[in-house]
């Protein structure tokens, strides 16, 4: 299944990715780790940083890439016509879909092992008896798991749709509106206003209610295994749609 040709074209057009968003957010960790002579706090920052919904600067970096790396693999060949020549192998659309699945996935696999791994080193070279490494095994798997989630929706848009316009409206609509009702009704939440109940709970109908890494620890497994079954089956269901729908509609070439 695997195509290395397939695979080296995604990389190119997702360069941005590699040199930029991953080297930022790698770089920012690092020099926390070093700098901070306390590591558990400097640990809580990186925490802060990757995995908060509210002021996560790696949420806001991964939204980015949602929005414009399923347009780029999968819209954007159609909407151009670059894929004339890759249909025209003997690569089956089936073979192109689960190509491009697979880097998508692969893309998103290294950003979270990358951050998992340089505090896990820190852990263990400091502090290796004082800090659960499988809390963070935990919640770093969670994390990728919803981002997963996430980016299986805006790459089934990706999928559906033969004009990039259409893919980065709807991929925008869902990340912006999304983060907006979350922090709208975790704000609210935290008033004791009762004429705001409703405003409340929309926070349970946006992917960011299904993790929160201060629930994921290994002592209470009942509180985030749900969750992770829910986001696991979001991104099967989605992955599953892009492929028939790939190989079943109509293209433009």
């Amino acid at each position: 299944m695997f195509n290395y040709q397939l695979w080296k074209d995604s990389f190119k057009s997702t360069k941005l990715f590699w040199f930029l968003i991953l080297p930022f957010i790698f770089l920012i960790n690092f020099l926390i780790l070093i700098f901070n002579k306390h590591i558990d706090d400097s640990i809580s920052t990186i925490k802060l940083l990757l995995f908060s919904n509210i002021a996560g600067l790696s949420i806001v970096a991964m939204s980015i890439f949602f929005v414009v790396v399923p347009n780029i693999l999968m819209t954007k060949p159609i909407d151009r016509n670059y894929l004339t020549y890759t249909l025209s192998t003997k690569l089956s659309r089936l073979q192109i879909v689960l190509n491009k699945i697979s880097y998508f996935i692969f893309s998103i696999t290294s950003y979270v092992f990358i951050n998992f791994l340089i505090v896990l080193i820190f852990i263990i070279t400091k502090k290796p008896n004082q800090i659960n490494l499988t809390d963070w095994s935990l919640q770093c798997l969670g994390y990728w798991l919803f981002l997963l989630s996430v980016g299986s929706i805006c790459f089934m848009f990706s999928s559906i749709f033969n004009k990039s316009s259409l893919t980065l409206l709807f991929s925008s609509i869902l990340i912006v509106l999304s983060y907006t009702l979350y922090i709208t009704s975790t704000i609210i939440s935290k008033t004791d206003a009762e004429n705001f109940k409703v405003v409340k709970n929309l926070k349970y109908l946006t992917l960011f209610s299904l993790f929160d890494y201060t629930k994921i620890e290994s002592k209470h497994v009942s509180k985030f295994i749900y969750d992770f079954i829910v986001l696991s089956s979001i991104s099967i269901v989605c992955f599953s749609i892009s492929s028939i729908v790939f190989v079943k509609k109509d293209l433009p070439l």
